[in-house]
């Protein structure tokens, strides 16, 4: 997997054991980045997401599932990322911190466990209710995001700037500046000159989830023919928050759909026309020019669990799996004459038309919408911008005295052997020679003490 330099310094530093948080804006590459480093690192991570769709999109985890089993995935792990740690409350975080020490019998940071935060804080912000609400402000001073649960130190900030979905250093520029909330008179003098009615076959992106299906259903009902209607069928424990596709997903021919899915010859966020149905899928005639055959696919929703096995040697070995607990089968198609912002977040797509409506109502959110095009080229908007849908929260970007600069990659101190088990240091360890739980009963200086295998084990180091 080819990275390029902001991407390798990062993937270097997150293989040599530093903590992280990794940002950038829109495009630049954060989810290539994840997959990379959880290659390389293979069993020893987890890759964990805030919302089901999210952790699908990644092939990981759901955040809440790290909770099970008494957090025992937590104790065996040697790495957690964390992706789309913008849309990641803070009490949350609060929680992992407080569960990893205590399953992991460590008061050293996050309980000794690298962790690798990822995500843009100009997106798409943690959802909350009044009383979620009530409970930030009065445990973390009213800052709702992430870093607001201040449990950070030691970390380093990796900023990847360099924007591989868009190649036009003038749109490139615009986002950059609607990034930190500013519209100057030269950018919307660039996004005014998108201002025209929707192009045939190019999707909306709307504000609201009941938008987006007021939309499709309208343009589905305008279309002859027979509608083919395809249920999904679920197994296991599948909660609805996960589902990565509709449960009733409503055809026709001349349908205008978006994929859901990379794979046989279509990419998550191509856009296209149906011009076939049978009762096992459908014929999609893509924008880009490919016609292919869709059919049912399984999505597996996993679960971090603990294994135990005898090796050769007769001895017992744990090792941590991703476990499938529910299987969710559908067609990867969702109608595209409309998306909503949300749900628009991580797709790529050659056209939108962003119509913002009334206005937008959360940080981030216009941001989102027009960064998903490729180009301006294949960028239009329903009516031009006004300041008040530019919302910016300053308090998403409150982090920066939180986290060190990463500059050079130094020799790491090597960690805790007993919560790591695989002999890599951790960044953040720096203090473990002189760690304080020396007068407070650590299990590791009292194997050391005991003179026990992990003890000669951290001696000889």
């Amino acid at each position: 997997m080819l990275l390029n330099p902001d991407q390798q310094h990062a993937y270097d530093a997150a293989v040599a054991g530093y903590n992280l948080f990794v940002t950038g804006g829109a495009g630049t590459g954060k989810s290539v980045l994840v997959r990379a480093i959880k290659q390389r690192l293979r069993s020893l991570c987890i890759v964990a997401a805030p919302t089901g769709l999210a952790a699908l999109n990644i092939d990981g985890v759901t955040v809440h599932s790290l909770f099970k089993n008494g957090g025992g995935a937590l104790k065996e792990a040697r790495t957690l990322i964390l992706d789309e740690v913008s849309m990641t409350p803070p009490d949350m975080i609060s929680r992992l911190v407080g569960t990893a020490k205590r399953v992991r019998e460590c008061d050293a940071p996050w309980g000794g466990l690298q962790v690798i935060l990822v995500g843009d804080m100009a997106q798409i912000p943690p959802v909350s209710g009044a009383a979620h609400q009530h409970l930030i402000r009065e445990r973390y001073d009213g800052n709702p995001y992430f870093h607001g649960s201040r449990v950070f130190a030691g970390f380093r900030i990796a900023e990847l700037s360099q924007i591989m979905r868009q190649a036009d250093p003038i749109l490139c520029n615009a986002l950059s500046e609607l990034r930190f909330g500013q519209l100057t008179p030269a950018v919307n003098a660039i996004f005014d000159r998108c201002v025209a009615l929707r192009p045939a076959n190019t999707p909306a992106l709307v504000t609201t989830n009941k938008r987006a299906s007021e939309i499709n259903q309208t343009e589905l009902a305008t279309l002859p023919g027979v509608p083919y209607q395809f249920e999904a069928q679920i197994d296991g424990d599948v909660a609805n928050q996960t589902l990565p596709a509709d449960l009733l997903l409503t055809l026709k021919v001349g349908a205008r759909v978006v994929v859901l899915r990379n794979g046989d010859g279509v990419a998550n966020g191509d856009t296209g026309t149906v011009v076939d149905l049978d009762g096992t899928g459908a014929t999609v005639q893509l924008d880009r020019g490919a016609r292919v055959d869709v059919t049912v696919t399984e999505w597996a929703i996993k679960e971090p669990r603990v294994e135990q096995h005898v090796d050769a040697a007769g001895k017992l070995q744990t090792r941590l799996v991703e476990v499938p607990v529910g299987t969710f089968r559908q067609l990867p198609l969702r109608l595209g004459w409309a998306i909503s912002v949300h749900k628009a977040q991580g797709l790529t797509l050659e056209r939108a038309h962003v119509d913002l409506g009334d206005g937008t109502f959360c940080h981030g959110q216009a941001y989102v919408a027009l960064s998903r095009c490729r180009s301006l080229d294949g960028l239009t908007l329903e009516r031009p911008l006004r300041a008040a849908d530019i919302i910016f929260d300053a308090r998403a970007f409150d982090y920066a005295r939180l986290f060190a600069p990463l500059d050079r990659i130094v020799p790491q101190v090597k960690g805790c052997s007993i919560y790591n088990r695989s002999g890599r240091p951790f960044r953040g360890d720096e203090h473990l020679p002189n760690c304080p739980l020396t007068r407070k009963g650590c299990p590791r200086l009292c194997a050391i003490a005991a003179g026990g295998q992990h003890g000669l084990q951290e001696k000889a180091a």
